[in-house]
C-alpha cells in the first residue's frame, strides 16, 4: 500500500505526470463537474502505476485539486 500527494491541473493539453519533490503533479484536460476529472486521475493513475482502477483511491481532496492517493 502506497499513499502520494497528488496536485491536479484539469487545463493541461497533454496529459502528464512527473515528480515535483515528494508531491506528484499530474495534468489532464477535464471538466470538473460530477465526478469527472477524479475518474480522469483514477484512470491516468492506474495507467502510469500499471494497476487497476479498483486498487485507487482517493483518501482526501475529492473536490480539491491537492489529493491523497492510496494505491493497493
Amino acid at each position: 500500500m502506497r499513499i502520494i500527494q497528488v496536485k491536479v491541473n484539469t487545463s493541461a493539453k497533454a496529459p502528464s505526470i512527473k515528480q515535483v519533490g515528494e508531491i506528484l503533479e499530474v495534468r489532464f484536460k477535464a471538466v470538473r463537474e460530477k465526478g469527472q476529472a477524479n475518474k480522469k486521475l483514477i484512470a491516468l493513475m492506474a495507467k502510469h502505476f500499471n494497476v487497476s482502477k479498483s486498487q485507487i483511491t482517493i483518501l482526501r481532496g475529492h473536490t480539491s485539486t491537492h489529493k491523497l492517493i492510496q494505491i493497493n
